[in-house]
């Protein structure tokens, strides 16, 4: 699509894609500028937020009646959705969200070395957690992206979900938990915030089945480098842009 069919994507001027959100965008930015994947007449711009640490926050606040979100985490980006610089009737606009697709605090912070579940539980130093209490865990860390992206859909916006990296093999994590742990937790938190996203109807950008080894860990190719073993690289941010472009040309 190209020339003046590709600025009237469904009888809108031009189709705006914002991607917003935690410290993977940074990926993205980069994957977008460094490999330039080609954007077929979409305007992508760039909102990163700030650091996913805060994301267990209530970091946002519903305004107007629930037609507009704003930001009041203090150490993120002061912005607004919708973006009141977007001329909402004249363009199809449509934020991307890296963000409730995250495991990185879950795996971090979570002492997954002496409590696992019950499934994975071999001796009688681990306590087994059970199904209720790992979903717990799981909704007290993804509880306000979740209600974010509902809020986003309350006030009628395009929303679309884009998947952060998988853990890498050589992640800081496997320090002080199994790797069986670490695989069958991220799975399940995926699996369970999928699920979340589902009810509302909400497409997610997937991490591809390439950039993954047979464990469903992320390819080390794929790390950021300097010593980052979180982030991906600028190259896997591009593999997810490219996904990312393909899904608002296609849909």
């Amino acid at each position: 699509m190209r020339g003046r069919a590709a600025r009237r994507f469904w009888g809108y001027e031009v189709t705006i894609v914002v991607v917003t959100g935690d410290s993977h965008c940074a990926a993205l930015k980069l994957g977008f500028e460094q490999f330039a994947p080609p954007h077929r007449g979409l305007d992508i711009r760039f909102q990163r937020l700030g650091g996913g640490g805060h994301v267990p926050t209530p970091f946002f606040a519903v305004e107007n009646g629930g037609s507009s979100l704003r930001i009041v985490c203090p150490q993120w980006l002061p912005c607004r959705f919708p973006d009141p610089k977007i001329d909402h009737e004249k363009n199809n606009v449509i934020y991307a969200v890296s963000m409730p697709l995250n495991t990185s605090r879950i795996l971090r912070d979570f002492p997954w070395g002496r409590f696992v579940p019950w499934q994975l539980r071999r001796d009688e130093d681990e306590h087994a957690l059970s199904d209720q209490v790992l979903r717990e865990i799981m909704w007290s860390d993804v509880k306000y992206a979740i209600e974010f992206i509902n809020a986003m859909v309350s006030a009628k916006l395009n929303v679309v979900v884009v998947e952060a990296p998988h853990f890498f093999p050589d992640s800081q994590y496997l320090d002080h938990s199994r790797k069986e742990v670490c695989c069958f937790v991220s799975a399940a938190y995926r699996t369970f915030v999928r699920a979340q996203l589902s009810e509302k109807n909400v497409p997610v950008i997937s991490q591809p089945a390439s950039t993954l080894d047979q464990d469903g860990c992320t390819l080390v190719q794929y790390h950021k480098g300097g010593g980052d073993l979180h982030h991906g690289s600028a190259q896997f941010g591009a593999i997810m842009m490219k996904e990312l472009i393909d899904y608002v040309v296609d849909r």
